[in-house]
């Protein structure tokens, strides 16, 4: 039997450091490092319900994409997970997480604007994310700007 996860574990792409940052390289997302990141947003975002960011990141609609070391290829130092709609020229960044760990070095700040920047090549200019009020101000510092209503397209959340 063909775990669930190996559908999705192509669908993503990871950013590979070396310890001092001065080497990257792109690999595939692999089934152990969807869970690694999986558990990343599951500590760092427990105020969802427990199945619910599962069911999101396994959507075959999402995304995920994710930061790891050279020496740990299957552990997710930070990731993401968004829904791409091309057609309507934006994504919905669902999820995005730094392990307690690793916070606070400017990894998160990386991985977003490497993201960006892929979306910006894709044609993509617009992204959508909910935030916490903690994390208003640092979404602000990146190039977001917080609207409290914004209108979607009906076949857009119908799509869910």
């Amino acid at each position: 039997i063909e775990s669930p996860l190996s559908d999705y574990a192509s669908m993503g792409a990871v950013e590979s450091l070396s310890a001092d940052h001065s080497e990257r390289t792109e690999c595939t997302m692999t089934p152990a490092l969807v869970e690694s990141c999986l558990a990343v947003f599951g500590r760092t975002l427990p105020e969802f319900d427990r199945g619910y960011i599962p069911r999101m990141c396994r959507s075959a609609r999402s995304r995920m994409h994710a930061l790891v070391t050279l020496d740990e290829p299957d552990q997710a130092l930070a990731a993401l997970c968004h829904h791409l709609d091309p057609q309507l020229g934006f994504s919905e960044l669902h999820f995005f997480s730094v392990d307690f760990t690793r916070q606070r070095q400017g990894l998160g700040s990386w991985l977003l604007k490497r993201w960006l920047t892929l979306l910006a090549s894709g044609g993509v200019h617009y992204v959508i994310t909910y935030a916490s009020e903690n994390a208003i101000s640092w979404y602000e510092k990146h190039g977001f700007v917080h609207k409290r209503d914004m209108t979607l397209p009906e076949r857009h959340i119908r799509g869910r």
